[in-house]
């Protein structure tokens, strides 16, 4: 068993650097005011990389990250023990010791991190985004090299479990961590989320992010989705250019929660078709309805994807106009917007009428099927469709309403939006 170290903090004690060979620290640090299980021996300051590795003889293995190294098999983890880093911390130590009474301390973020485990409790800012991003490649490369040695003996131990309890931050360093996260699942490497306490602002895009199907809510977390929160300063160009920016960021995050909701949906209605198969025939009115919504579903996920692309595509007819612009050639530039524009114009307009479309043919076959109340409102509906709005995709527009309300969601509701798969006390 291999368990991750933070050497910065590390307590290790002057009877294990002399008896190792190492140097003693000359200064102890100042004991700090106790509380209930505090640890009871002296804490010394903190020795340097070299003087642990000379202590522990070649026990000790330097990982990828700077500040990472990791105890080689032979020692085992002690009881736990409560014990002082830094006078404002207040996390607890887990005691290794080793056959001989060798103690070393980590703290126990340090120890689920062995176990594939990473916690998420800061804000979003470009210090913790380059710590998790840090942790997520570290996790990354040693499961795929466990992968390619054979070594995972059961699939769970390749997941990766991310517990969020943040109240947001800067979305520039929520893309960054989406990228991380990207490249795991990209390498079939699944991702847990769990929302314990609060998934406020990129918190709740965050924790969306996990694989369908192992998104969990604790009883009383909380999920918070609002739209981009901002200021503008500046030039009349310059704010023209920051609202523009902050409305990319508010249809970007609006397509991510979105999508996700629509996987979790989709992985539901999937096992619930799986669970009523066994039951009942394949053919039964109730799993069929079921596989028509996982159609309708799959269908929303394609519109979504086509307008990204042409938003996508309209960006280069952007950069492609400024350049031309630079060059004097203005008619061009224009051209090269309109372009852009029409791009995007006509394929909402396709997915709009195809969307249109297939709640034509569902109000067709509810006028069919029943009768009574159900049949009067689905003949309303049908003669009213070509008069109201219809949505390219349902979820989507419900998404950005929750958005646009700022709300709190509920553990219970964050499942029904789609954004959660669960509910667990762990």
């Amino acid at each position: 068993m291999t368990v991750a170290l933070t050497p910065v903090n590390q307590f290790v004690s002057s009877r294990l650097l002399a008896s190792k060979g190492g140097v003693s620290p000359k200064r102890p640090v100042s004991r700090q005011p106790r509380f209930a299980g505090q640890f009871s021996q002296p804490v010394t300051a903190p020795v340097s990389n070299q003087q642990l590795v000379s202590a522990l003889k070649g026990q000790v293995k330097f990982g990828s990250l700077g500040q990472l190294i990791s105890i080689a098999p032979g020692y085992k983890l002690g009881e736990a023990r409560a014990a002082h880093n830094q006078p404002l911390n207040r996390m607890p130590s887990i005691i290794l010791e080793s056959a001989t009474g060798d103690k070393i301390a980590i703290d126990p973020v340090s120890a689920n991190f062995e176990r594939n485990i990473i916690e998420f409790t800061e804000d979003f800012n470009q210090d913790s985004a380059r710590a998790f991003n840090a942790q997520v490649d570290f996790l990354k490369n040693k499961i795929l090299d466990k992968r390619a040695k054979g070594e995972i003996k059961d699939p769970s131990e390749e997941t990766v479990h991310i517990y969020i309890n943040s109240p947001g931050g800067m979305i520039i360093s929520l893309y960054a961590m989406i990228d991380a996260v990207d490249t795991l699942k990209k390498a079939n490497i699944p991702v847990a989320t769990y929302c314990r306490g609060m998934a406020a602002s990129c918190g709740s895009v965050l924790f969306a992010l996990g694989t369908p199907g192992q998104r969990y809510m604790t009883p009383h977390g909380r999920v918070l989705v609002h739209q981009p929160l901002g200021g503008s300063y500046g030039q009349a160009t310059d704010i023209g250019l920051q609202n523009e920016e902050i409305q990319e960021m508010k249809i970007k995050l609006t397509d991510i929660l979105s999508l996700s909701a629509l996987e979790g949906k989709i992985i539901r209605l999937q096992k619930e078709v799986d669970r009523l198969s066994e039951s009942e025939n394949q053919w039964s009115p109730n799993v069929q309805a079921r596989q028509k919504q996982i159609a309708q579903f799959e269908a929303e996920k394609v519109r979504i994807r086509k307008t990204q692309e042409a938003r996508t595509q309209q960006k280069i007819y952007i950069t492609q106009a400024e350049m031309l612009k630079a060059e004097d050639r203005s008619q061009e530039a224009e051209e090269a917007l309109a372009k852009g524009q029409k791009l995007v114009t006509d394929t909402i307009a396709a997915v709009t009428s195809e969307a249109r479309e297939q709640e034509r043919q569902r109000l067709t076959e509810v006028i069919a099927n029943s009768d009574g109340a159900t049949k009067t409102t689905a003949e309303r509906e049908l003669r009213r469709l070509d008069d109201r709005k219809v949505p390219y995709s349902s979820t989507r527009e419900r998404m950005a309403q929750v958005m646009e309300r700022d709300r709190w969601l509920t553990a219970e509701e964050a499942v029904e939006y789609g954004l959660a798969d669960g509910i667990v006390t762990r």
